[in-house]
């Protein structure tokens, strides 16, 4: 007997409904941490509500949300997605950043 591994594994083993169900489970608690992590300091909200799980993702829907995130030369950075997402167990990684 010999072992051939499936050169095709990942690709099926993501397709698979249990897979795609667990992922999209996750990406909503995902954005629940990102939501927390951008709680309103004005108790406007606006932010908060345009962060939405779509799929896999999660998007924001605020067109200034790189300032939110990243921070100007009159807001410092808030980091909700990076916060967030670090409160939920994951590994955050910006290339273009350090640290």
């Amino acid at each position: 007997m010999r072992y051939r591994p499936n050169p095709a594994f990942e690709k099926q083993w993501r397709k698979s409904p249990e897979v795609v169900g667990e992922i999209n489970r996750r990406t909503v608690v995902l954005a629940g941490y990102i939501k927390t992590a951008a709680l309103p300091s004005r108790n406007t909200g606006y932010y908060m509500r345009r962060i939405v799980p779509v799929g896999n993702r999660v998007r924001t829907k605020d067109n200034f949300w790189h300032l939110v995130e990243m921070g100007s030369v009159n807001n410092p950075p808030y980091r909700p997605v990076k916060r967030g997402a670090i409160a939920s167990g994951l590994r955050f990684e910006d290339p273009g950043r350090p640290g």
